[in-house]
């Protein structure tokens, strides 16, 4: 899958190291999931995070679904195992690691990602692997609260004539508002350009605007 995906020239997988210009050993990985403090952000749009990518497709081994809704508005899963909505559909997780992939990579397994391990290791209608059973207890969990305000970059700015084009990445969690103002090159005073209202938390990696006679 990642061979094959990345032949798309709009799409890439992309490694720790080539995000952060750092190397990472085998340990220190291990010991940043561990952590649960560190975030990743591919704001550029096409980009795809090599880690996480292998740890969601690795939940699957575990018997985990996707946090995600497939073809059809369906799931994959089961829902004799899974946390139900009133009217009976599976409730997604969208920040889990078993969700899609994002430009928001969290390098820490989500509290709906550790209890689904938890759980499928302590049922009993499951092979019997002779494991012993989990140490840690559904509700003894921690959810990680998100901040309110985590992450802001412009990503990209293209000016054409009577066009201009920003492209950032946001993530936050509160109401707000996102004003984007420009100048001319021997200007001292800034014009507001383009605005959007932030009503609801929103995950989003591009606003662009244009604007007529600029």
């Amino acid at each position: 899958m990642l061979s094959t995906w990345s032949k798309n020239k709009n799409k890439k997988f992309v490694s720790l190291e080539q995000v952060t210009n750092k190397s990472y050993t085998e340990k220190e990985i291990m010991d940043t999931l561990i952590a649960r403090n560190k975030t990743v952000y591919l704001p550029k749009g096409n980009e795809y995070l090599t880690l996480t990518t292998l740890i969601h497709e690795f939940g699957h081994v575990w018997g985990l679904c996707d946090q995600y809704p497939l073809d059809g508005n369906t799931t994959n899963c089961d829902p004799n195992h899974s946390t139900l909505s009133p009217r009976g559909h599976i409730i997604l997780e969208e920040d889990a690691i078993m969700s899609s992939a994002s430009w928001h990579n969290p390098l820490w397994l989500h509290k709906d990602d550790i209890e689904g391990i938890i759980d499928l290791g302590s049922r009993q209608d499951m092979a019997d692997t002779g494991w012993a059973a989990p140490s840690i207890r559904v509700d003894g969990v921690t959810e990680i609260l998100p901040k309110s305000f985590e992450f802001g970059q412009i990503s990209e700015i293209t000016l054409e004539p009577k066009l201009l084009s920003v492209s950032l990445a946001l993530h936050t969690s509160t109401e707000g508002k996102v004003l984007i103002q420009v100048k001319g090159e021997n200007s001292t005073r800034w014009i507001d350009y383009a605005s959007a209202i932030i009503g609801d938390k929103i995950k989003t990696r591009s606003f662009a605007e244009s604007k007529p006679n600029f």
